[in-house]
């Protein structure tokens, strides 16, 4: 089981034993029932189901796990490592946003793109990106708010 009720029995020992102890009494935070993780995991849920407030977190995510698609496994893989070897550019394995994963994990994903950004952009450029395309994926991939949100999230995301 998960979640803040797990910890009842922890936490009713916890009072009962720091109640013995009258310095600790007065500081009702000293046993907190939930984690950071779950907190800010349930904030995340919260902002993603809002239209509004939610816009910036869905795009940051789709536009992320376009590179994990494009260049996680397979052929787009091979393509990604063998590009950013040849041309000495940095490459580590990208990741996925998780939805069924606390927020605070899936922050890898924010920081493995930001990290290596050239090397996945010019991959794309070299394998992906041709003159049919969908002007909207060259977007996606390339936008200058998208680099903007990328490194907006990570300074927020960072500290927890």
């Amino acid at each position: 089981a998960d979640g803040q009720y797990q910890a009842r029995e922890f936490l009713s020992t916890m009072r009962n034993l720091v109640n013995k102890d009258a310095s600790f009494k007065s500081d009702k935070y000293f046993v907190v029932q939930w984690d950071l993780s779950h907190w800010l995991d349930l904030i995340i849920g919260d902002i993603r189901v809002k239209e509004k407030e939610g816009e910036i977190v869905t795009r940051l995510v789709k536009r992320v796990n376009k590179f994990h698609h494009m260049f996680g496994s397979g052929k787009g893989h091979d393509e990604y490592k063998g590009y950013t070897k040849e041309n000495e550019l940095s490459s580590v394995q990208t990741k996925n946003f998780s939805t069924t994963r606390f927020a605070s994990s899936s922050f890898e994903c924010f920081e493995k793109t930001y990290e290596n950004y050239e090397g996945l952009v010019k991959t794309y450029n070299k394998f992906r990106e041709t003159a049919d395309e969908e002007e909207e994926m060259r977007y996606l991939i390339k936008g200058r708010d998208f680099v903007i949100d990328l490194c907006g999230m990570i300074d927020i995301l960072t500290h927890l």
